[in-house]
């Protein structure tokens, strides 16, 4: 954290802030490592500068400029933004039925035992379970 922090105050002072400024003059002059690190912001934004430039539209150029950006509006949409949406909400579908099945297998599963329980204990009771034919055999 302590070299991030010369880092800064030698970055803010090179920015001109205000608060930084004095600083960052003290540990360029008494650290080697914070003047190499300020030569190096100083060469970044020198060549910045220098390969920085405003890119213009002339009259002559509109009209083509215009005609590539209309050109770009009144193109058809691709289809494929339709089919992934599609494909999401179907993949999307599938993986909350996978997530469901174990518990709607419980669930039914419990109910059927249930179901089947109360079956055996009826035809107990009557004193014909051994006569009795079970429904799901």
């Amino acid at each position: 954290m302590i070299w991030n922090s010369w880092k800064r105050t030698v970055e803010a002072g090179v920015d001109g802030e205000a608060a930084y400024v004095e600083r960052a003059r003290t540990l360029t002059s008494s650290r080697p490592e914070c003047a190499a690190h300020e030569q190096r912001i100083k060469t970044l934004r020198a060549g910045a500068a220098t390969v920085a430039r405003t890119e213009t539209i002339g009259d002559e150029q509109f009209p083509a400029f215009m005609a590539g950006i209309w050109e770009g509006i009144e193109a058809p949409q691709s289809s494929r933004r339709s089919s992934w949406a599609t494909f999401s909400l179907v993949a999307a579908a599938l993986e909350y039925s996978a997530w469901l099945l174990p518990w709607y297998k419980r669930r039914s599963g419990t109910a059927a035992n249930r179901h089947h329980a109360a079956w055996h204990s009826m035809h107990r009771s009557s004193g014909n379970s051994e006569s009795a034919v079970d429904p799901r055999h």
